[in-house]
């Protein structure tokens, strides 16, 4: 993973949220606070203090969410282990760690590695008061009562595996439950949908309802001082309403990136054809073994079914609620303990090489780097903002070259302070790469500044990147079409082509996909 963050390009999220990282503390909650990002401060003031150690480069962005994430598998583990046994604990680390959309988001500078670690304590903790309420209850008069069902003895042996003391199921235990629900609010404004099924599934599991609600209101006390920014978002945020066809998009969206990342294009069948067939075998197994999964299954089920209702789910945030998805997906395929014959067995094996096949099919994309889904990962914005400094392109200053696309100016920033004597200098590169504030000489233009400017003063030549994105911006629109009218292009750059850009319009229309992911023109004035 180190090497893979090092490698792949710093995507728009990222760098827009650098910029934050990069403000002094007190300043950067204040931003949160009023909605610059609709994110809690937690993670923000963690990577904050992060890259002022380590830099903002992508290494040093990105390696915080890479222990975050390696530190979530441990609790996934553990969470298994009490939610069921250990063999489902070691296969849900396992399904986590090589997870498609693990290997990318895992590394990603946002909160995503934070969420899925913040989730997994959650759900560890959840086990840990659940083991322990059903230790009670199996014991009575210091004997333990039989189990009245396979799926029962497959539970009770892993209860027996875990045998947790007393202490585990007191005030402080319950209060511990709090505090890891809160830091997985002020990770994410999603945050209290998971911990409100996560609640919801404990106190089914557990058995007895004794200190969960003292659990909830000690979590919501916790949270009230970020709730009135939660508050603005929630009203303000979620888009409710659309056709059909829009929630239905969101769906496939998130369940494609739940299932195989970003490593599967809607061409990729030698992946989706595998997963057709694990998903009704996974299905036919959650129905065998429904008592076992069903807590765990209403919890991904739930966040995935809010995340489509408000059309705010898409293929970055499912680690929200992987962790808890996959932990479900594990105690389905894990073996059962006694062993079963007949249907059961049958259908695990099919849903294991299914699943293998789709995971060896995105493991052949990433490699040839084709049939991407989404190509953010791959977009060439280190040689374009490379070749801006060659032939005529070098002629045009800075504040004549627009860079609308957040990923550019993170790089144009990068660039332009490598040769300087302090290249980590937080507070210059944020100077160069921000849009707002004052700014320096070297700043580039932003499609706004240039539409300011060109009403009294328009310059003789200008250069314009154009990315995924710019077609649908107003601002950039009506650029494209004062350039057309009053200048020609003199040279004309081109990077990375998108194969499914067609399909992808068709598919979603609501955005307008480029046939190139990066185009790089000069505008000579006087057409």
């Amino acid at each position: 993973m180190f090497w893979a963050a090092g490698r792949y390009t710093v995507f728009d999220d990222e760098a827009f949220s650098a910029l934050r990282y990069t403000l002094p503390p007190v300043e950067m909650v204040k931003a949160l606070w009023h909605g610059d990002e609709p994110d809690p401060p937690l993670y923000y003031l963690i990577q904050s203090g992060w890259v002022r150690v380590f830099g903002i480069g992508p290494l040093g962005l990105r390696s915080l969410s890479i222990v975050l994430f390696l530190a979530g598998l441990v609790f996934v583990r553990r969470a298994g282990e009490l939610w069921f046994n250990e063999r489902t604990g070691r296969l849900a680390m396992l399904l986590c760690a090589i997870h498609p959309a693990h290997l990318f988001f895992g590394f990603a500078g946002r909160w995503y590695a934070a969420m899925f670690c913040a989730v997994a304590i959650l759900l560890w903790q959840t086990g840990r008061l659940i083991a322990s309420a059903r230790t009670d209850v199996c014991h009575v008069g210091g004997t333990q009562s039989a189990p009245s069902s396979a799926g029962d003895e497959s539970a009770a042996l892993g209860r027996r595996s875990i045998q947790a003391p007393d202490s585990t199921h007191g005030p402080s235990a319950f209060f511990l439950w709090s505090l890891a629900a809160a830091v997985v609010c002020y990770v994410n404004y999603f945050g209290p949908v998971v911990v409100g099924f996560v609640w919801v599934a404990a106190i089914l599991a557990a058995r007895r309802r004794r200190g969960w609600l003292h659990a909830a209101v000690g979590a919501i006390v916790l949270y009230l001082p970020w709730f009135p920014p939660f508050w603005r978002q929630v009203t303000s945020f979620p888009q409710l309403g659309g056709s059909a066809l829009d929630y239905a998009a969101t769906l496939a969206r998130s369940l494609a990136a739940l299932l195989a990342g970003n490593l599967a294009s809607a061409r990729a069948w030698w992946v989706w054809a595998p997963l057709a067939v694990f998903g009704p075998a996974l299905l036919a197994l959650f129905a065998a073994r429904r008592r076992r999964v069903l807590g765990l299954a209403a919890v991904a089920c739930g966040c995935l079914l809010a995340g489509t209702l408000s059309r705010t789910m898409i293929d970055k945030y499912v680690m929200s609620f992987s962790a808890a998805a996959w932990l479900a997906v594990a105690a389905g395929l894990a073996p059962a303990e006694p062993p079963v014959k007949g249907l059961e067995r049958y259908l695990r094996r099919v849903a294991l090489i299914a699943l293998c096949l789709a995971w060896l099919g995105c493991g052949v994309n990433l490699v040839t780097q084709r049939h991407w889904s989404s190509l953010r990962w791959l977009d060439p914005f280190p040689q374009a903002i490379a070749d801006l400094a060659v032939g005529d392109l070098a002629r045009v200053p800075p504040e004549n070259t627009i860079l609308p696309h957040p990923s550019a100016r993170y790089y144009y920033a990068r660039r332009r302070l490598a040769s300087s004597e302090t290249p980590d200098d937080l507070s210059r590169w944020r100077a160069l790469a921000a849009t707002d504030g004052p700014a320096p000489a070297a700043r580039p233009a932003t499609v706004s500044t240039l539409l300011d400017r060109m009403a009294a003063d328009p310059p003789q030549r200008l250069i314009l990147m154009e990315t995924a994105g710019f077609s649908d911006d107003p601002d950039a629109r009506a650029l494209e079409a004062r350039l057309s009218a009053d200048y020609k292009v003199i040279e004309e750059r081109t990077y990375l082509d998108d194969p499914d850009a067609e399909l992808k319009n068709r598919l979603d229309p609501r955005y307008t996909h480029p046939a190139q992911r990066i185009r790089i023109r000069l505008w000579q004035g006087g057409n």
